[in-house]
């Protein structure tokens, strides 16, 4: 594996980058940059800002249309004196740094074009590449100043967090394409639910794969993955698997009934009617399963 890394780090950025164990960081084009693999994507950080700015908030705005032709970047977040980015790795993609330095290309040149500065990501005094340091969201540059002012011990700004499900982003998403993608990506897992009830299965396990897959949907539409993208998500997962569980029940149901003249819908419309003949705990009990699988996968992944 280390092997694998170096000849990466060797590719990338023309070589400007060196390993150092669970991270590449270098100097490209007179800007600080850090790279760092996690969870099938790589974490890039780039140290730069305007001395005359108060924000980085035009470079958030070019890494939005940025993540509107790549795909392959996943979630940004911006500082004043950072900018940090994720670009998603395909598990058959074979050209890594290919990949990579295509979504850091275009950033490069963007902030050298309008002159823009690597410093401390705390004051953006000045830094060199001794200045690494490792706070609760990642490695960064910080000044020797600010190190021995006691940054590390009160962190510098930032969530903490780098991921739910991929990436919580910063950045505002579009909550109605967002929605429709979350609810043709849990649509998925509802359709798993439906088959795992009917062979038998715990079809609480596919309650997790409604998660996720809507949380893929949302992101692709919506354009990332912020808090209002995290409620809405939940929200379209919840409904789905309550759908999905009390169609799984009918159809059931059905297959007992039909001979004697009840119809599907009669019995979907008639659901808790016909459950108080046949054991209705049952019912709540796996829709419960399904919640509860659901948020330990949540939370597992959020923890990531």
């Amino acid at each position: 594996m280390k092997m694998l890394q170096q000849e990466l780090c060797s590719e990338l950025l023309s070589g400007s980058l060196q390993l150092y164990g669970d991270h590449m960081a270098g100097e490209y084009k007179g800007y600080y940059i850090m790279i760092e693999p996690e969870n099938g994507q790589y974490i890039v950080t780039v140290a730069a800002h305007l001395p005359e700015a108060e924000n980085n908030d035009i470079v958030k705005n070019f890494l939005r249309e940025q993540q509107r032709e790549q795909e392959q970047i996943t979630g940004c977040q911006t500082e004043k004196y950072m900018v940090r980015f994720s670009v998603q790795i395909e598990k058959k993609e074979k050209n890594i740094s290919a990949v990579i330095n295509s979504a850091v290309e275009p950033l490069i040149a963007y902030l050298s074009e309008n002159h823009y500065i690597s410093g401390c990501r705390n004051c953006g005094r000045p830094v060199s590449l001794a200045n690494r340091h490792k706070v609760s969201d990642g490695y960064c540059y910080l000044c020797s100043e600010c190190v021995s002012a006691g940054v590390l011990r009160e962190d510098v700004p930032g969530d903490g967090q780098n991921s739910f499900f991929s990436n919580i982003s910063q950045e505002k998403s579009s909550p109605v394409p967002g929605f429709f993608g979350a609810l043709l990506g849990s649509l998925v897992g509802g359709a798993l639910w439906i088959l795992f009830f009917r062979i038998g299965i715990i079809a609480g396990i596919a309650g997790a794969a409604a998660a996720i897959c809507a949380a893929w949907g949302y992101e692709k539409l919506g354009k990332c993955m912020d808090r209002k993208g995290m409620v809405i998500t939940l929200l379209v997962t919840a409904f789905t698997i309550y759908l999905a569980n009390r169609i799984a029940w009918a159809w059931d149901i059905f297959d007992l009934m039909q001979e004697n003249g009840f119809g599907f819908m009669d019995i979907f419309a008639e659901l808790d009617d016909f459950l108080a003949f046949s054991g209705s705990w049952q019912y709540y009990r796996t829709l419960l399963v399904g919640y509860v699988l659901t948020v330990i996968c949540m939370f597992r992944t959020k923890r990531r």
